[in-house]
């Protein structure tokens, strides 16, 4: 039995060392391509004025995201033996039930961020308004736009739900559905820049995940993360003095999707396990390089001063 135990904590750490690795590469592909974007931009200057600036930015962003988000996580999931094709199975549910999950899931948004500017305006005594608006968007819609809306509704959703949903969620619900869902959560809301965005994000990840072990599958939860990706990008562009609309949004959303879900009443997710939860948590908080991911995700978006230094260090040497 000790032996057994000991196999199994080894099993665990390759696991969460090989989560934390991708992770790794994650943030070095996306500080690359952040950092070295503008060397490329004075060498090609003269072939990229031709065009639209913001709709070449876009287009860069969309080939970073691509490489840096699918090419880690995708080779991880082979090695780890995730099968791929269950991550994105067809997921048994009706229509219906689908757009109440996409109302319920705009509700939980809408209130956790209500909630979040609340409390940072309340220790801060500073207003805590909604993102102002991209200079992409009010540029001219053929040359900037599209490629920005495609990049934000579309594949940031269809990135980030293979990773955190899908990876990641499939990785830890072996060792635990609780612990799958509060780490997968953990680790999507360190990709947020910003505390009033991270912790909204924590809570509607548990949410997602809860639904995507539920189904199986991150279909359904693909559609929650595009309808959140556009009642954000119409946040940016309603004005403050307009902001009671979303509440009427949330209660809207609430209604609709109460009468739905209560109409076909869904069996509860047993969150139970055999596996010790609590070994898992001590698992992954003892796996170096996901705690170094952990670190530099945190220090990449959150810590200013250290991303000025580093953009100084780069400078200097590019």
């Amino acid at each position: 039995m000790r032996e057994y135990e000991q196999r199994l904590k080894r099993h665990m750490h390759f696991q969460f060392n090989l989560i934390g690795f991708a992770f790794l590469c994650l943030c070095a592909i996306g500080a690359a391509g952040h950092f070295f974007k503008d060397a490329i931009w004075v060498q090609y200057r003269d072939v990229i004025d031709i065009f639209a600036y913001g709709f070449i930015d876009n287009l860069y962003q969309i080939a970073t995201k691509l490489i840096q988000s699918f090419v880690p996580f995708f080779l991880i999931s082979l090695i780890l033996k995730i099968k791929n094709h269950q991550i994105w199975s067809k997921a048994k549910i009706k229509p219906l039930n689908q757009f109440a999950l996409i109302f319920l899931g705009l509700a939980v948004y809408l209130i956790l961020s209500a909630a979040t500017s609340g409390l940072i305006t309340l220790a801060t005594s500073k207003n805590v308004g909604v993102a102002s608006v991209p200079s992409s968007l009010v540029s001219n819609f053929l040359e900037v736009q599209w490629t920005y809306l495609f990049y934000v509704i579309l594949l940031c959703p269809l990135a980030e739900e293979y990773i955190y949903r899908g990876v990641v969620l499939q990785c830890f619900a072996r060792y635990g559905n609780r612990f799958a869902i509060v780490a997968s959560s953990f680790l999507f809301a360190l990709s947020f820049g910003r505390l009033q965005t991270a912790l909204p994000g924590f809570f509607l990840g548990m949410f997602l995940a809860v639904i995507a072990l539920y189904y199986q599958s991150i279909r359904p939860v693909l559609w929650i993360r595009m309808g959140v990706a556009i009642l954000s990008v119409a946040e940016m562009l309603i004005p403050l003095s307009q902001v009671w609309i979303f509440g009427i949004i949330c209660l809207v959303s609430y209604g609709i999707s109460l009468i739905f879900l209560f109409i076909n009443r869904y069996n509860r997710l047993v969150l139970k396990s055999d596996t010790d939860e609590m070994l898992s948590a001590k698992m992954f908080c003892t796996s170096a390089l996901l705690v170094l991911a952990c670190g530099v995700m945190i220090a990449l978006t959150y810590s200013l001063p250290l991303r000025q230094w580093i953009e100084q260090l780069i400078s200097k040497v590019v």
